[in-house]
């Protein structure tokens, strides 16, 4: 009986996937600066608030996610680092969604309209310290015109650190 017990126990504590870290990305962790940040290949503007990776970056600076190459960028509020941006080339937001739904479980879902009338979904993974990755989706264009025909097929995800976070899903959802 006290088998079944820890087999069942072990069984449902995976069901959720695993936990997301919330420390950042690949060799990126949030609160680098821009010094930390030139190896790995990433150029800071005058104002140091986005920088983008070298194309291609530097070894240390190579990331992956889902065994695919990525390209990075990344947000510094105060001087050091706060959101990574990873953009997928050739996946679908549905489909990197369902990549991080059999990693990490369900994700926190919200649907909200914006400036143009689109819908955007949303969805979000938290952390245990209260950072989130987030994929969002557009439902529907609204008064934009639909530009899905003409880009390439592109999927992206953004990787906030617990401030960033919070202010996120203060705004967002």
């Amino acid at each position: 009986m006290k088998k079944v017990v820890v087999v069942a126990a072990l069984l449902l504590a995976g069901c959720g996937g695993d936990q997301v870290d919330g420390e950042g990305f690949a060799a990126l962790k949030f609160g680098m600066t821009p010094e930390q940040l030139k190896p790995l290949g990433f150029l800071c503007g005058a104002d140091a608030k986005i920088c983008s990776q070298d194309n291609p970056p530097p070894a240390p600076g190579r990331a992956s996610l889902f065994d695919k190459p990525v390209r990075l960028a990344v947000t510094l509020v105060g001087g050091t680092l706060t959101e990574i941006d990873i953009t997928l080339p050739n996946y679908s937001e549905d489909e990197l969604i369902a990549l991080y739904q059999k990693t990490y479980g369900e994700p926190e879902e919200c649907r909200f309209n914006n400036a143009l009338g689109g819908t955007v979904e949303k969805h979000v993974w938290s952390a245990k310290n209260g950072a989130t990755i987030t994929v969002s989706k557009i439902l529907d264009y609204g008064a934009a015109p639909d530009t899905s025909r003409l880009t390439s097929l592109t999927a992206f995800a953004t990787y906030r650190d617990p401030t960033r976070s919070a202010e996120f899903k203060t705004h967002s959802c």
